[in-house]
């Protein structure tokens, strides 16, 4: 018999999704590293990144709950624009105390995302296909934590942990921005 596909357009696209997602992990950890670092108190850098987890979590048991009508599409759309909303405020903070309450509620938007982009891939891969889908998904968040850890520590090792977390504003826009052609498309 012959192959079933594995990579489609939408697969690329959710791919993308994924990335994004692991630049947001990358820029925040290595955000948080730096400011932690500055305050003399680098010992807590991994602490403070697990209070992402948190919000993630609780905002990860919630989606179960929604009713199907709310698309997969729609969920990842308002999950990336949260995190576009909770993450910009990383662009103020000036003490772990802030760091640690802005990452704690930008946690609740992760969860609702990676679920959607996950769901959705699911959905457009053979179903023989749906484990090489997921682990594809899951090494580019990977890729994407890689690549926004390194430009967000060039980046705080230059300008301060502030430009770092630009690095995780500006995934989540882009996030957000995939996220919205995604949607549109799906409504067509």
């Amino acid at each position: 018999g012959s192959a079933v596909p594995v990579i489609t357009g939408m697969l690329i696209v959710l791919g993308f999704a994924q990335l994004f997602i692991g630049m947001v992990f990358g820029g925040t950890q290595t955000g948080s590293t730096a400011l932690a670092t500055e305050e003399g108190r680098a010992g807590v850098a991994g602490l403070i990144h697990a209070t992402l987890g948190v919000g993630s979590a609780i905002a990860g048991l919630t989606v179960a709950a929604l009713p199907e009508r709310i698309t997969y599409e729609l969920r990842m759309f308002v999950a990336a624009v949260a995190l576009l909303v909770l993450s910009a405020p990383l662009l103020l903070v000036d003490s772990i105390g802030s760091l640690v309450a802005v990452i704690a509620l930008l946690g609740f938007a992760v969860a609702p995302y990676m679920i959607g982009n996950f769901a959705m891939a699911g959905r457009v891969v053979d179903p023989s296909r749906v484990g090489t889908a997921m682990t594809l998904l899951a090494g580019m968040t990977g890729i994407g934590y890689a690549l926004g850890s390194s430009v967000a520590g060039r980046l705080a090792d230059s300008h301060g942990y502030t430009s770092a977390f630009g690095v995780t504003v500006t995934a989540a826009a882009l996030a957000a921005a995939l996220s919205a052609v995604v949607l549109t498309r799906s409504r067509r």
